[in-house]
């Protein structure tokens, strides 16, 4: 039996009569008489008396309005208790900075177009400050490291550039992370095995700071192709630098649906 019958059934009335009904309920006068009818229709007989003064139940209606008040309020309980029972699906997303800056917000679109139901929970960092949290704070973590020397599913696998302007004299400027960052290490394992020499003008923790000081003019900086801005120049004379593989690690109790759908459409976005 249709709900909505029954509550405008009960606002009828309620206020004895089908004007101000209409008003509670939000339809028209017309609307509410022909909801009585559908109603009375289904159940075989007439429940209410209409005059010029008033509207009354008939004796039909009378038995009816028990029924009426408990199927109504049996419906909202049912409601609640699957309400109670269903969770929203929810990823826990731990993104590497470097992803962060220049892939997320294509990533977030895509997601949100194959999966509007689906909530996400946002942190992005180094990926060795995520990893340690996967399956603690973190259901997935998009992460970077070295080709070839890494855990995880490999989704993408994107070279390293250098990035910024340099005339080729002195010793090489350099905007860096801290200790322990991967590209780093690799950037300053190449100019040693070069015999290139460099100096650090900058230590920074975000990709902000070192782009920053890329386009300022003040030091090179290293990210990875597809990660960077098309607008820095590739300084040459430059020895070349290995590849860093992105890759997403999951933890063993993760939405299963969720990350596969993670994993394509970050594969469709780091390879547009």
């Amino acid at each position: 039996m249709d709900s909505d019958l029954i509550r405008t059934f009960l606002a009828v009335v309620r206020c004895r009569s089908f004007v101000a009904a209409a008003e509670q309920v939000h339809r028209s006068q017309a609307a509410v008489s022909q909801q009585i009818q559908r109603l009375e229709a289904q159940l075989g007989g007439q429940l209410l008396l209409r005059s010029s003064r008033e509207v009354r139940l008939t004796a039909a209606g009378e038995r009816f309005l028990d029924y009426a008040q408990r199927l109504l309020a049996l419906g909202e309980e049912a409601g609640a208790a699957v309400q109670g029972l269903v969770r929203p699906r929810r990823l826990r997303l731990g993104v590497v900075e470097d992803v962060a800056a220049f892939k997320l917000a294509e990533l977030l679109r895509r997601l949100a177009e194959a999966a509007p139901d689906l909530q996400l929970e946002l942190d992005s960092a180094a990926t060795r400050e995520l990893l340690p949290q996967l399956g603690i704070r973190y259901d997935a973590v998009l992460g970077m490291a070295p080709a070839g020397q890494h855990a995880g599913r490999e989704l993408a696998r994107l070279p390293l550039r250098w990035l910024g302007e340099w005339d080729g004299a002195g010793a090489l400027p350099l905007a860096l992370h801290p200790d322990g960052c991967s590209i780093r290490r690799l950037s300053i394992a190449a100019l040693d095995t070069a015999g290139r020499p460099w100096r650090t003008v900058i230590v920074a923790s975000g990709v902000a700071a070192t782009l920053a000081a890329a386009r300022a003019g003040l030091a090179v900086t290293v990210l990875a192709d597809g990660l960077a801005p098309a607008d820095l120049p590739r300084p040459s004379g430059l020895p070349e630098l290995p590849a860093m593989a992105i890759t997403l690690h999951q933890s063993e109790d993760a939405d299963a649906e969720a990350i596969e759908l993670l994993a394509r459409l970050s594969r469709e976005v780091l390879a547009g």
